[in-house]
């Protein structure tokens, strides 16, 4: 499973008025395609215990994204545990 972490910030009313979600998504299912680094895995090898290295098969659905919201008294506290 794969995870890319985005916030947004909204303006006083909460809206994102100048992100388009859908060709956000988009914009980003095309960097992965064309970034080969950026569906790479590394496993061990169980008989060499070798590192090597997989570059993972794009899917046509592409990543799963979900969208949450989270509210400012929680954002710094969010955004520590993220990194």
């Amino acid at each position: 499973l794969k995870y890319l972490y985005i916030m947004l910030n909204t303006d006083d009313d909460g809206f994102l008025s100048s992100v388009s979600l859908k060709r956000l998504r988009h914009a980003l299912n095309l960097v992965i395609k064309k970034n080969a680094i950026l569906r790479t895995s590394y496993h061990v090898d169980p008989t060499t215990k070798e590192w090597y290295q997989k570059i993972e098969e794009l899917s046509d659905e592409g990543y799963l994204f979900t969208e949450s919201e989270i509210s400012a008294e929680h954002y710094d506290q969010t955004l520590r545990k993220l990194m």
